[in-house]
């Protein structure tokens, strides 16, 4: 299947990363949106237009090398995911061309804002990638990877119409 790192997009490799991955939401049956990494959420309008979602994250929950999951972790992968160079590549991907920040309230409640309203942010949060959490652990820096100098991203994975993303982003992957 290639790599499986969630934040990529190896061919083959999409059914591989549900089955390892979550998001913080998945589809139910009939089409509803349910909890997966998130126990709960809220979105409300902004005071400057946009859309705020508040998501409770599930307790005691620990990656497969035992690091807890937990709003730091969220952040790292959101950090890495949608950072200026890297989400050129997600192009496709509505969330990231609206979501303008994304910070922890504790350890335990994370806090999406959009730059403006965007009806299809929870839909977009089932999809496989490029939002599914990885492991502090696996980065190359952990917690303190920081998204240009040792992104999640495999390096020579961006494809031709982007290689020119990886002259101002270090590639490091996951292990």
């Amino acid at each position: 299947t290639g790599p499986i790192n969630p934040h990529q997009y190896s061919p083959n490799a999409l059914w591989a990363q549900d089955w390892i991955y979550e998001g913080l939401v998945s589809y139910g049956q009939d089409g509803e949106i349910v909890p997966a990494l998130a126990t709960s959420w809220k979105v409300n309008p902004s005071t400057d237009g946009g859309q705020i979602a508040t998501f409770q994250l599930r307790e005691n929950v620990l990656f497969h090398d035992g690091t807890p999951f937990n709003c730091s972790a969220a952040v790292l992968n959101l950090d890495h995911v949608l950072s200026d160079v890297v989400k050129q590549r997600h192009q496709w991907f509505g969330a990231g061309k609206h979501l303008k920040s994304w910070t922890c309230n504790g350890e335990s409640e994370l806090v999406l804002e959009t730059s403006s309203p965007f009806y299809p942010l929870l839909q977009e949060l089932t999809y496989i990638r490029p939002l599914r959490f990885a492991s502090p652990s696996a980065f190359a820096e952990g917690l303190d990877s920081d998204p240009d100098l040792h992104n999640s991203c495999e390096s020579g994975d961006f494809g031709s119409k982007w290689d020119r993303l990886e002259d101002d982003v270090k590639c490091m992957g996951l292990s």
